[in-house]
């Protein structure tokens, strides 16, 4: 898993901006989700964690992004996004425009979706814990 957390990372926070815009009627980044829309979420996180987003270390600067895989995934996900304007360039970067509150400040937001070349991402099996407690979690081996 800790070999993972940068994707676990760039999911999170595809998934945190998926969650956000949901639902059209929803205007604020807190508002609560219903069970259609976190099962919908707890979908789109096990899905996403399956991808096969390992660089190349063979590829490193040669090829950018390094494995199809990356831009792959890269592709997918703008095409999942709720926004307006998504765009991927040749380079696997996606642009998007976000619209806000009239006056509100533009953010931006930028992650890499690749794991390392010594770790793949062939075989994941997410486990979801629907009912956590905050227990401690044994994994399988």
């Amino acid at each position: 898993l800790m070999n993972r957390l940068p994707s676990v990372m760039l999911v999170l926070v595809g998934l945190s901006m998926l969650c956000a815009s949901v639902s059209a009627e929803q205007t604020a980044l807190t508002s609560p989700l219903n069970s259609a829309e976190r099962d919908q979420l707890v979908e789109d996180f096990v899905d996403f964690a399956r991808w096969m987003t390992e660089s190349s270390d063979n590829a490193a600067g040669v090829k950018v992004p390094s494995t199809d895989g990356q831009l792959d995934f890269t592709r997918m996900l703008s095409k999942r996004l709720p926004w307006p304007s998504v765009e991927v360039d040749e380079l696997g970067c996606m642009h998007a425009v976000i619209p806000g509150p009239a006056g509100a400040p533009a953010i931006a937001m930028l992650a890499h979706v690749d794991t390392s070349p010594q770790f793949t991402g062939e075989g994941v099996e997410p486990i979801v814990h629907r009912q956590w407690e905050g227990q401690p979690i044994s994994l399988p081996n």
